[in-house]
């Protein structure tokens, strides 16, 4: 996720975060594997905190051992 202070503002505005209907993760074995070298990727799970209501949150990957899914979940606290 990339915290940038436009995408910050971006989701302030509730107009916006309103017409969100879903967080998407393609390759979401890289928040787990992937969040040891890039911090990053394990700063997506504060995105639902952010947008401060349930979404639905998708995750797909050809990589997903039960480990790495069971970090995936934990990550963002599905």
């Amino acid at each position: 996720m990339k915290v940038d202070r436009g995408f910050k503002q971006l989701l302030q505005i509730q107009q916006f975060t309103d017409n969100i209907i879903s967080v998407e993760f393609d390759e979401a074995h890289c928040i787990s594997t992937w969040g040891d070298f890039c911090s990053k990727y394990q700063e997506v799970e504060h995105l639902c905190y952010i947008l401060q209501r349930d979404i639905l949150i998708v995750t797909t990957s050809a990589m997903l051992a039960t480990h790495v899914l069971n970090d995936v979940k934990d990550i963002l606290q599905l």
